[in-house]
């Protein structure tokens, strides 16, 4: 016979052994229960809003039998499959998931926040995959993390679709506990996709320009990447380029703009400081461009000047403003608008940081933005 104490126990280690193995349970959905439904994974809410919003899916797998589709013609329509996760005290996870989207659609009056893997309860905090997903797109691998787990961390697993209509489609959700090997690789693979996602962005560039010789430039480069060959560290401070391929790319890029502007040392050009700054692409010269604000009194407003390096090599640059000073006078803070990456990977120019002393450097053929936060 067994004690009680010794049923715990085994429990106890069962548990355990499921935090570090295969988690969640049932990743892809293959296993069954009698109704037909995938074992281990709750479907909210119990009763659905629409006809056939949460199903599984024979015909739109991504590997294996099947996967979970979610489907709305209401954009009220909230619905997710979800799962409790055993985590270990102090240790850090992945949570990795493939997803697919077909004319998913936001509802812009009730805040729709389309499809994605939602984490709730890892240390204390929620996580969610990327930024709003929406739109038509294939198989796509999602990953958010490390989080470390807490002592008694009920943690939540959910894969949605929020107040949205059309299709998507979940797959062959992980959990990884994080190991030095892991990082490693998942950083190398995340950097080839930045790789290949700013090389897209330079050729449609140099299509546009009808520059045969950046186009060789670049598809050589895409024809040499290697994912092992990429960095397994990287300094993400003073935004891109962040590894040799990475500048190689830009150098490409400089030298595109510098044969359009020739004489150019800088391209200058204004824009919204609200509108997204591509990282690269074909640089607009205005000559001297005017940054304007206009204010009220007792008000702030932002302006920017966009710059970007047409020479071979990192131009060293200071900055400084002249013209009224004094009471009365409006100030100004000076910001560099720095790209990094946002969840999802999705390049943001970011402009926290305070431009130090007016000194700015400027890598070849990478788009910067320089803020104006005015204050009257």
């Amino acid at each position: 016979l067994h004690s009680p104490l010794a049923l715990l126990l085994a429990a106890t280690a069962a548990l355990a052994q499921q935090a570090d193995s295969e988690l969640p349970a049932n990743p892809g959905f293959e296993q069954l229960d009698d109704d037909g439904w995938a074992v281990g994974w709750e479907r909210w809410p119990k009763v659905s809003p629409e006809p056939g919003a949460i199903s599984l899916d024979a015909n739109v797998p991504f590997s294996g039998a099947r996967s979970v589709r979610l489907h709305h013609d209401n954009p009220g329509s909230y619905t997710r499959v979800q799962q409790v996760i055993p985590v270990t005290a102090g240790q850090r996870y992945y949570f990795r998931v493939w997803m697919k989207g077909e004319a998913v659609t936001r509802s812009k009056d009730g805040g729709g926040m389309g499809c994605r893997m939602y984490v709730e309860g890892i240390g204390g905090r929620d996580h969610a995959t990327g930024t709003n997903t929406e739109g038509t797109f294939g198989w796509t691998e999602m990953t958010i993390g490390p989080f470390e787990a807490r002592q008694g961390d009920r943690v939540t697993l959910m894969c949605y679709l929020h107040q949205s209509t059309g299709t998507v489609w979940y797959d062959d959700v992980q959990v990884i506990p994080a190991t030095a090997d892991f990082e490693k690789r998942l950083l190398q693979q995340r950097l080839e996709r930045r790789l290949r996602a700013d090389l897209q962005l330079a050729r449609s560039a140099a299509e546009a320009a009808g520059d045969a010789g950046a186009l060789d430039e670049l598809q050589r480069l895409q024809s040499s990447i290697s994912t092992e060959a990429l960095p397994d560290r990287v300094d993400y401070r003073g935004g891109p380029p962040h590894f040799p391929h990475h500048a190689e790319m830009f150098q490409t890029m400089a030298r595109l703009n510098a044969r359009r502007l020739p004489g150019k040392a800088v391209a200058l050009w204004t824009g919204d400081p609200f509108e997204p700054l591509p990282v690269t692409g074909l640089a607009p010269d205005q000559g001297g461009p005017q940054v304007s604000v206009l204010l009220g009194r007792d008000e702030r407003d932002q302006g920017t000047l966009n710059l970007c390096n047409l020479g071979a090599e990192p131009l060293q640059m200071k900055v400084s403003l002249a013209g009224e000073q004094g009471a009365g006078a409006p100030t100004v803070t000076l910001r560099e608008a720095v790209h990094v990456e946002s969840g999802g990977e999705h390049l943001l120019a970011d402009p926290l940081p305070r431009l130090q002393d007016g000194a700015l450097t400027l890598p070849p053929g990478v788009f910067r933005q320089l803020w104006l936060d005015v204050s009257s």
